[in-house]
Order: structure tokens, then C-alpha cells, then sequence
């Protein structure tokens, strides 16, 4: 998310080294990317846990332009809790503790990115102990930009959202005696020749609200900006008749967003008509049960890509769970123009994480297949194929001008590995982020379908091997409510298990006894029959759709025990979660193939088998 130009940095203290009576001590005081950082840890200082502690660690990471908010700490070198000699601080004895590391370096921080601070928490080898100020608040190091010597140095929280009438404190820090103003809504609010300059105003007035500095020394004149928003409650407002979750196209100018997201206070959309930023006629309006946010879009552009997200309590930017297209800032430059053309550019500056994208006006899709007859199960003749390494071209263009050779050895069924928009271009695909976008590195949504179409016009039924034990991180739905420390879905996830029931678990674990999990699922699999005309699935490791625990976890949540044999006996859950399913999909479409990778006990398998 934009944080305007060089908005909202956070406020350090500037220590020298020999100053051991500072909880944290550092060189250089004006430290850039390029620069050799040199900190001393005094641990009898501050919340004074760690005094006494022989081995002390660094827990760190750095705020970037990628960051969505304060404790979105990017490029940690190590987890919490990991007993890496990477982030082990050399005792200097008298609980003073020190680490010296080229920032750029040991971040692994890429050359496009901006740092605007690095951060840190002290801690034990295991994370029982942690190291932070007297106020329980964690270390703060700002980072300047080569070749530019002032910034805002405070207000410490972005995006910045004050409470009407409270105090917003400001402070331009500059590397020399300068001449510094600073500006509120177009007006001088304070100047001074010096190295810092603070100011505090007041939030008097709803919306949102700018501010910036300039700074002159030696004739070279530094300017930034940044805003602040003072936010009203949402509207409480039901949404019109007929909306669903997701994107909701209600003519060629006019959409509908709508969000599931209970128990959070506020959302705003975020997309390219805010420029990316807070905006108060974006804030989404609150459903009267506090569980949906929704707003409507009008005077759109026909056939015109929009880019979005949603931004949650200021706490979390997720793409639409939804949607049919996402965009990957990492990925997305290593898609080759011949398989996807024309794919809009990432908005890299302005967002962070995926981002969703919607466009009335689509053409719909010409189908040919509607005399279509899909084999018996007990015919099919099943060819597993992995679109990346079918051609050195990897698209689904390729498969489907290569149809006569795979009917001309008797295949009448092609169940392609997993094309649901998975974590990088690379892979099998089983680390699913979006369950509803085919993956951009296989080529468009209508490449796919023109497929599916021939292989219907040929004989040959299509299946989809789908993922719907597990998530990756990127998923929407897990990161709406993540446990970011311990990196695992939070406890009050909706749709997901906080720690992995079963062995060989993987990421986000989807917890099928939940509704909502089952409401997903029942979606995932009506909108592929639709909108694809897919004729089956295969659901990845069917075994993993239970809540039964097979294995065991220490304090700290690590699997240290696990028990494959129980995970296998007949569980009665598991097979209820599975019919549960297959018969709302089958009253829908009668029919569809379902497969499962099961491996249960005979008994088990016996019964879906019959079922």
C-alpha cells in the first residue's frame, strides 16, 4: 500500500555506542541500506527480561514501501523461536549484547525496494523471553535513503488514522543544521533552522488531511508528504438483493464488491481510482450483522481493467477472495507475452501482496460442446498432465493443438495438475493461493476454456486435480485473520485450523467442519462446473479433510509426534465432510467425477467407494 511518496516513518532515538546506559545503541545515526549497522542490546535495561541470559537474539526484519502497516516486518532472516547463529548477538558480558551486519545484505533486500526502518525484538533461544523498551513496544531504527537528508521521523503508525480531536505529533529529522518547514493542508505550520523540527496539530475535521516538509541545506531542498486520515464508523447498510461474496457486475459501468469478514470494524477499497490510498468514499459499508462490507462502483469504464484490494483495520491488504484474476508483483514479470498477452502491469509502489482485478464488459466465451457426452467412470482412460512440462511452451494453447495425439492413444479424460493460481510460476502447483483464478503462467482464462471445448469436441472429458486440504500464505482468507509471529492461521480464522490436525500437513490447513469452509468448498466446485464446464475433480489429499488429531505439539506449536496409523483408521467425520460435499455438488451436476487421494483404512475407502 502507498504510503505517499515517503509517508509515515517511524520515530528512533539516536544513540551512540559507548552510550550503555540506552536500552539500544547503534552506528552509524543515520544509517542507508549500504550502510555497515553496528547495534549494542543492553539487557538489563528496558523490560529487562533478558538480563542475565547468556545467548541473546536478534528478532528483526525491515518496514518497507511493501508494508501494510507497523508490524508488517519484511525479510525476517530468521523465525521467532529459531535458534540461528544467523541472528545471535555476541555477548560482550555485563548484559551488554552486540550484532554487526551490512543491511542491504543480511536483508536480502532488493534494489527496487524502499526501507524506511529496521526492527527489533530481543529474545531467547526458544522466544520465551523477549527483549523490548520499559512500555513493552519493540526497536525502531530509521533508515534514510542515499543522497537524501531529511524525512519524517514521526508519527510512528501508518496508515495514520487519529480519533477526531486528538494530537497528531510531527517531526522532520535532518542529517545537517537546516532550514525546515513544515506544511498542514496548505498552510505554514511551523519552520525552524535546525536538525529537527517538531510540531503537534490537532484532527479537527473528518476525512483525510495532508501534510509535508521542506527541507533546505546547501542549496539542496528536500520535500515530502504524507496524510493522515480521521475515520468515521462505516454505514450500516444491508447490500441490495442477490449480492454475493466477491465481484458482483451489475451492468457494463456498474460493480459490486463484497467482503466476508466477521468481527472486524472497518474496510476500505484500496484500487487505481484512489491512487492506492485511503479514501473516505471508499470506506465500504457494514452489513446491519457486522459480518459483510460491500460498496458499489459506478461510472466505470466498459472492458477496462481495475485493479484492488481490500484494506482490513488498517491491518491487512488481501486481494478478493473471489476473484478470477490476481496480480503477482514477483511473479508476474517471468510470464512469457506469447502465453499471457498483454497482462496488466502490477501497481508496483503503490500496493503490496496480490492484487485482484475486475472488468465489465467482458465477451463471453463461445461453448461448442453442448452435445458433450462424458464417458461412464468405469471407461475412463486418464491421462495426468502437467501443463509446464507437457511442452517447453507450458500453456494451454499447446495442449490443446496436441489433442489428436493424446486421443490417438486412447485417452478419452485429461485431468490436469492443479491451474488454480498457485505460489510462483514453477511448480506442480499444489500450493494453491486462489481457488477461483487459473494460473496467469498456463495462459488466459479463455485459453483454458478454448481447451476444455475441444477436448469435448474431440471426446475427451476434462478433470481437475484441486486442492482444498490446504492454502498457501497467500491465500486470502488466511491472511485476513493470521497469526503473523508464529505464521500459521490465527485461532479466529473462519475457514482454516490454527495448527494442522493430521500428518503431512501443509501451510493453512482448511478446517472442513466449519460452514464457512463448506460453503467454500461448495462454491469452488459449482463455479468450475459452470463457468469451466469441468466434468471432475481430483481432490488432493482427501485423507487431510478431517479435524481428528493425529499428531502432537510442543508449547510452541512444532510438531514433534505424529501417528500415520490413526490417521488412516476409518473416521467417521471425514467421510461425512466428503459426502457432504459430493452431494450438493451432485445435485447441482448430476454426475461429475470425483476421485479422491485417500489411502484410509479399507473399510473407509470401501464405503466411498460404494457411496
Amino acid at each position: 500500500m502507498k504510503k505517499s511518496l515517503s509517508l509515515l516513518f517511524l520515530a528512533c532515538a539516536l544513540f551512540s555506542l559507548n552510550a550503555t546506559s540506552q536500552v539500544l545503541s547503534y552506528s552509524p545515526l543515520y544509517p542507508t541500506v549500504n550502510d555497515t549497522l553496528t547495534i549494542v542490546y543492553n539487557a538489563s535495561l528496558g523490560n529487562g527480561q533478558l538480563a542475565g541470559v547468556s545467548d541473546v537474539y536478534m528478532h528483526t526484519g525491515v518496514i518497507t514501501g511493501e508494508s501494510v502497516n507497523l508490524t508488517d516486518w519484511l525479510h525476517k532472516p530468521a523465525e521467532w523461536g529459531e535458534a540461528d547463529t544467523n541472528v545471535l548477538m555476541e555477548n560482550l558480558g555485563g548484559n551488554l549484547h552486540r550484532a554487526k551486519f551490512h543491511i542491504k545484505s543480511f536483508f536480502h533486500l532488493l534494489s527496487t525496494e524502499v526501507t524506511r526502518e529496521i526492527c527489533f525484538v530481543f529474545r531467547n533461544a526458544d522466544g520465551s523471553l523477549a527483549g523490548k523498551n520499559a512500555d513493552g513496544s519493540d526497536f525502531f531504527i530509521n533508515v534514510y535513503q542515499p543522497n537524501v537528508f531529511a524525512r519524517f521521523t514521526s508519527p510512528l503508525d501508518f496508515p495514520l488514522c487519529p480519533n477526531l480531536n486528538a494530537s497528531v505529533n510531527i517531526q522532520v529529522t535532518s542529517t545537517h543544521v537546516s532550514d525546515i518547514s513544515i506544511y498542514h493542508e496548505g498552510a505554514l505550520i511551523a519552520d525552524t533552522t535546525d536538525s529537527i523540527l517538531n510540531k503537534s496539530i490537532t484532527a479537527t475535521q473528518y476525512g483525510k488531511h495532508w501534510l509535508w516538509f521542506t527541507a533546505v541545506y546547501n542549496g539542496q531542498t528536500i520535500t515530502d508528504s504524507m496524510y493522515y486520515m480521521v475515520r468515521q464508523n462505516p454505514n450500516i447498510l444491508n447490500s441490495p438483493a442477490g449480492i454475493r461474496d466477491g465481484i458482483n457486475y451489475i451492468n457494463d459501468t456498474t460493480v459490486i464488491l463484497q467482503l466476508f469478514a466477521p468481527n472486524k470494524s472497518f474496510v476500505y477499497l484500496i484500487w487505481d481510482n484512489s491512487n492506492w490510498e485511503l479514501d473516505a468514499n471508499y470506506q465500504m459499508n457494514k452489513t446491519p450483522d457486522g459480518n459483510r462490507y460491500w460498496i458499489e462502483l459506478t461510472g466505470l469504464i466498459p472492458q477496462k481493467e481495475y485493479r484492488f484490494q481490500y484494506l482490513v483495520d488498517n491491518s491487512v491488504n488481501i486481494a478478493d477472495p473471489y476473484a478470477d484474476k490476481v496480480l503477482d508483483r514477483w511473479n508476474d514479470p517471468g510470464i512469457n507475452q506469447i502465453i499471457y498477452p498483454n497482462l496488466i502491469p502490477y501497481p508496483v509502489g503503490k500496493a503490496s501482496q496480490l492484487v485482484s482485478v475486475f472488468q465489465t464488459a467482458q465477451t463471453p466465451f463461445n461453448w461448442t460442446d453442448g452435445s458433450f457426452q462424458k464417458p461412464e467412470n468405469r471407461d475412463l482412460v486418464i491421462y495426468e498432465l502437467l501443463v509446464r512440462d507437457f511442452h517447453l511452451t507450458h500453456n494451454f494453447k499447446t495442449v490443446e493443438d496436441s489433442l489428436q495425439y493424446i486421443k490417438n492413444i486412447g485417452v478419452n479424460a485429461i485431468e490436469l495438475m492443479p491451474v488454480m493460481e498457485y505460489d510462483g510460476n514453477d511448480s506442480w502447483g499444489y500450493m494453491t493461493a486462489m481457488h477461483f483464478a487459473p494460473d496467469k503462467c498456463y495462459g488466459t482464462k479463455d485459453m483454458l476454456k478454448s481447451l476444455i471445448n475441444k477436448c469435448h469436441n474431440n471426446g475427451i472429458a476434462v478433470i481437475l486435480d484441486v486442492v482444498l486440504n490446504h492454502a498457501s500464505g497467500q491465500n486470502p482468507l488466511a491472511r485476513l485473520y493470521y497469526n503473523k509471529e508464529k505464521q500459521r492461521p490465527g485461532s479466529d480464522n473462519p475457514w482454516f485450523n490454527e495448527l494442522i490436525p493430521h500428518p503431512y500437513g501443509y501451510h493453512s490447513d482448511f478446517n472442513h467442519a466449519s460452514t464457512y469452509t463448506q460453503a467454500y468448498v461448495d462454491s469452488v466446485l459449482n463455479y468450475w462446473v459452470t463457468e469451466y464446464h469441468v466434468d471432475g475433480f481430483r481432490l488432493d489429499l482427501s485423507k487431510g479433510f478431517t479435524n481428528n488429531v493425529t499428531v502432537t505439539y510442543d508449547a510452541q506449536g512444532n510438531i514433534i509426534g505424529t501417528d500415520v496409523g490413526a490417521w488412516g483408521q476409518y473416521d467417521v467425520a471425514r467421510v461425512n465432510n466428503i459426502k457432504r460435499f459430493v452431494n450438493v455438488l451432485w445435485n447441482k451436476h448430476p454426475g461429475t467425477y470425483i476421485i479422491l487421494e485417500h489411502l484410509a483404512d479399507n473399510a473407509e475407502e470401501s464405503d466411498l467407494a460404494g457411496f
